[in-house]
């Protein structure tokens, strides 16, 4: 089940839909470029160990 993930990066909102499992309050990492456009670019996520 695809789920909907949004966090704040340099001030944007950033929604990321990925299968993945997580609960609410769970940490995640996001790994994430700001390209020249200073748009947001999700390469992955991950839980933390």
């Amino acid at each position: 089940m695809k789920q909907s993930f949004v966090f704040r990066v340099e001030g944007q909102d950033v929604e990321y839909r990925v299968s993945f499992h997580a609960n609410p309050g769970e940490s995640i990492k996001v790994f994430y470029v700001v390209d020249q456009q200073r748009r947001i670019l999700v390469k992955g996520i991950a839980q933390v160990d």
